[in-house]
């Protein structure tokens, strides 16, 4: 169980939410007037029953109530484009008080010149939250510090050719010692062939470094890829990208891919297949290996009604002294209703059955959620 630091939930709800709203209805004239922007404010708030709130074979399970407020200042320059937000997601549990939580975030982004005729387009994103999160690697609810970076630039060099270099930065420090505080850094090169005005294929190269705090040993990571990007055809598009990963250390390297691939069936049913295989930071600080694949469907029955539902395989692979190997099963649906332009009524249910070596994290875990969010 986490220790819960944090001032009161219903306290800490009112306090940004009567902010919030003063901030939105008093001050968005004089922040349009400053900076040619826009304040708006979104807030979300739901019950969410959580079968097994500390992710392991206790199957613990929990009622939870949750808002998480947002205030956003966006400006559109033509040129560059630049967002601003902050708030604060709180959940209070019915049964298990101490684990109520008040995680606070603050983040941007800014992107420019992609415009036709422009031959350099970049972004720029970052922010820093707080994180209160059950996590299936230790079997518990766990909290932490989380600073994240990520910039990208993409530079014409003719009508078919193109160079994109992008650069990332994760920063996780946990508020329980015992955890392995880490920082992800990675760097990415890679050539661009316009194969058509829709149609790009690419190859490039990855290096990755996680650094763990403390003892444990940080490891470096050489990837090297192929893939494609935009419309494969008239109605399937997205990104597809395969790769083979070398890891320093002695440790076994691995194939590396990563999709999300959309296909339109009509105008009111799509399908997605997404998918990653990649190494990751791990709070116990061993080498760990995530694969995913994952088929979704949506379908629209009226401007206001839609429905989703998915199905997903996954595998854990942790080496070292805690290793272990875990299979996952995924399946979960939804309903989506828009009350007006600018709020939607939420129903979504799931499942999650994972077969592990280890006793502990060998569960299930089901998900029962309505939510409800309005943006002004």
């Amino acid at each position: 169980m986490t220790e819960n630091t944090h001032m009161p939930f219903y306290k800490s709800i009112l306090a940004i939410l009567g902010a919030s709203l003063l901030l939105a209805t008093n001050g968005a004239s004089a922040l349009s007037e400053l900076g040619n922007g826009t304040l708006m404010m979104e807030i979300q708030a739901g019950i969410e029953y959580d079968s097994n709130i500390y992710t392991n074979n206790l199957e613990e399970g929990d009622f939870i109530v949750s808002a998480s407020p947002r205030l956003s200042y966006l400006q559109n320059g033509g040129v560059i484009n630049l967002e601003l937000g902050l708030g604060i997601e709180a959940g209070e549990f019915l049964h298990n008080t101490e684990d109520s939580y008040q995680d606070r975030f603050a983040d941007f982004s800014l992107s420019g010149l992609d415009r036709e005729g422009s031959t350099l387009m970049f972004s720029l994103s970052g922010g820093w939250r707080e994180q209160t999160t059950a996590s299936e690697e230790v079997g518990t609810r766990i909290e932490s510090d989380i600073v994240h970076l990520n910039g990208t630039v993409e530079l014409s060099l003719s009508e078919k050719a193109g160079v994109r270099v992008s650069a990332g930065y994760l920063d996780t420090d946990y508020v329980n010692a015992s955890y392995a505080d880490s920082e992800d850094l990675s760097a990415r090169v890679e050539g661009l062939y316009h194969y058509s005005e829709k149609l790009s294929l690419k190859a490039g190269y990855r290096y990755r470094d996680i650094d763990y705090n403390g003892d444990y040993v940080s490891r470096a990571t050489d990837t090297f890829i192929v893939g494609a990007e935009g419309d494969l055809s008239a109605k399937l598009s997205g990104v597809l990208e395969l790769g083979y990963a070398l890891q320093d250390g002695g440790l076994d390297d691995y194939f590396f891919y990563s999709a999300s691939l959309n296909w339109q069936m009509d105008e009111k049913t799509t399908f997605n297949l997404s998918g990653l295989r990649d190494n990751s930071a791990s709070p116990t600080g061993d080498n760990v290996i995530n694969t995913s694949l994952t088929l979704a469907a949506m379908q629209s029955f009226t401007e206001k009604l839609s429905a989703h539902a998915f199905i997903g395989l996954g595998q854990y692979e942790r080496e070292g002294e805690n290793a272990r190997k875990d299979d996952i099963f995924r399946l979960g649906a939804g309903l989506s209703n828009s009350l007006s332009e600018s709020s939607s009524l939420d129903f979504t249910l799931s499942y999650e059955k994972r077969d592990s070596i280890s006793v502990q994290s060998d569960y299930e875990q089901v998900l029962a959620s309505v939510g409800y969010s309005i943006q002004f």
